[in-house]
């Protein structure tokens, strides 16, 4: 009997329910005060993805279709005739690709019946166009006033290249809007990789302090040509060789030397106070 009861009420809230949800739906699409109502199932779309489009009319008339337009601004991009059901109502769906959709915004949707017009909105996001840059970055070389690296990105912005004495290479400071690729045309005799017998060494480039693999697509007499991928948000990428032009490569021998010359005259001292 419990049972029963519960049963009963469970019964009478959904029924109690029907009307709110009715009502709901009404003030979407309201047909009471309008002769037509239109209305979109998401009020944002991206690329791709599928716009339905639903609406309903008050009078049904035989054999008449409603008009339905898109519009960005005053450009017409989707025309569509739709049946109406028997109901009134009407539905129809456009898939928000291609070039007509290559604008970012709010774009307008109307339907047309028997001379009465509805309008309803969303927002769209056509897919990213991914730049891609090639140019020369003048690099600061010192004494040896400066040389050119060649670049190709795309996905982000190269912000500085500047030599590094201390990794015996290069640091490229980028903005990546998102991932992408770079490839850097490094010329020989500012920059190199090579083994005890002079024949050529890979470089080792590192990005945010991890190691990455790379492709070396050229070399040349003049230039070596690396490329690699990088990801949205990524900052710093150190480019590792074995030599970068002599004045800063002679700076860390002698860095080196220095520091060699200190220690021997540390340890003699100390050698001299334990005499004493």
């Amino acid at each position: 009997m419990q049972y029963k009861k519960i049963y009963l009420a469970l019964i009478f809230l959904s029924i109690s329910f029907i009307p709110a949800f009715a009502q709901e739906a009404e003030e979407e699409c309201n047909v009471v005060d309008e002769l037509i109502c239109v209305d979109v199932a998401e009020e944002f779309y991206e690329d791709g993805d599928i716009v339905v489009i639903s609406g309903k009319v008050k009078a049904v008339i035989l054999n008449t279709p409603v008009s339905i337009q898109v519009f960005y601004g005053d450009s017409f991009l989707e025309p569509r005739q739709v049946e109406v059901a028997q109901d009134g109502t009407f539905t129809t769906t456009i898939i928000a690709t291609g070039p007509q959709w290559a604008r970012e915004g709010t774009y307008l949707v109307r339907a047309a019946y028997s001379n009465n017009i509805a309008e309803t909105n969303f927002e769209f996001k056509p897919a990213e166009t991914v730049v891609t840059t090639t140019d020369f970055f003048e690099v600061d070389a010192g004494s040896f006033g400066t040389f050119d690296v060649q670049y190709t990105i795309n996905g982000g912005t190269i912000k500085n290249i500047q030599v590094e004495p201390k990794i015996l290479g290069l640091i490229v400071t980028i903005a990546a809007e998102r991932d992408g690729t770079m490839t850097l045309e490094l010329p020989r005799s500012f920059i190199d990789a090579k083994n005890m017998a002079g024949a050529d060494e890979r470089y080792l480039i590192f990005i945010d302090g991890s190691e990455i693999t790379f492709e070396e697509t050229a070399a040349t007499r003049d230039y070596r040509t690396l490329k690699f991928a990088f990801e949205k948000g990524d900052t710093q990428i150190d480019i590792i060789g074995t030599f970068v032009i002599p004045e800063f490569g002679s700076y860390i021998i002698l860095t080196l030397v220095l520091s060699l010359l200190a220690l021997i005259v540390i340890q003699q001292k100390s050698k001299l106070q334990i005499r004493i």
